[in-house]
């Protein structure tokens, strides 16, 4: 999937990751290459996430690119599972490799964070569900 430009707005790029806000209505954080996600990380992709994103206290659905990453630590884990609702309104993970979704499964299994989230392989999917949670 290719994603409109004419739609991108606040967009970040970090060596990591690069985040923007697609369409006005969803955050998409799409991580890079080989990257081992740390708990470092994930705290500052959270809060990156509150102090652009969230500015007008609306809470966003989300689409997270796992695709090529090469993994990703239980405290980074554990970061994203906790924070979630205080900035998103649903989840999508999208995910390739049997590793993510190893990785993935086992976040939705343990989400505890009261909003919806889901495992996807294809990128147009988890958009179109994604918008179901648009307000």
């Amino acid at each position: 999937m290719k994603f409109d430009e004419n739609k991108i707005s606040k967009r970040y790029e970090e060596a990591k990751r690069v985040s923007f806000l697609y369409d006005n209505k969803i955050i998409c954080v799409l991580w890079k290459e080989g990257v081992e996600i740390s708990k470092e990380d994930a705290e500052h992709t959270m809060r990156y996430s509150l102090e652009n994103y969230n500015t007008d206290s609306k809470l966003y659905p989300t689409y997270v690119d796992l695709t090529y990453i090469s993994g990703m630590s239980r405290d980074a884990r554990e970061v994203f599972q906790n924070s979630n609702t205080g900035t998103s309104s649903a989840l999508a993970l999208v995910v390739a490799s049997t590793f993510s979704r190893v990785m993935g499964n086992i976040f939705t299994s343990m989400n505890q964070s009261g909003i919806p989230i889901k495992l996807f392989t294809d990128r147009v999917l988890a958009i179109e569900w994604l918008n179901e949670f648009v307000h």
